[in-house]
């Protein structure tokens, strides 16, 4: 599944995201109520020079935002990365961003 990062920073990031994406990472508790999961893998590459890098994170979902019938804005916190990856993204975040995300 695919996203678009709107946001990018060492503590978190907003995406851009279908409602097909928002399904998979929401639980429906007993009563119907959707409730986010408490860690979700985050995968996306930052364009590093004439590189693509993977970077990989573990997240929790901390805000949803609808913005039309099938468009979510997702807001993440960072809760741990995967070795070098803290490095790989503080140095991209000093340079620029342009990033495609993929969840699961």
């Amino acid at each position: 599944m695919d996203a678009r990062i709107v946001e990018l920073s060492v503590g978190g990031l907003k995406f851009e995201a279908d409602n097909v994406l928002v399904d998979h990472i929401q639980v429906i508790d007993p009563f119907g109520n959707a409730l986010s999961q408490e860690k979700i893998w985050t995968e996306f590459s930052l364009l590093m020079g004439n590189m693509e890098v993977p970077v990989k994170l573990q997240c929790r979902q901390v805000y949803k935002r609808r913005l039309s019938q099938h468009l979510y804005y997702i807001g993440m916190l960072i809760l741990n990365y995967e070795e070098r990856a803290d490095e790989q993204l503080k140095s991209y975040i000093s340079n620029g961003i342009s990033t495609t995300a993929a969840f699961g």
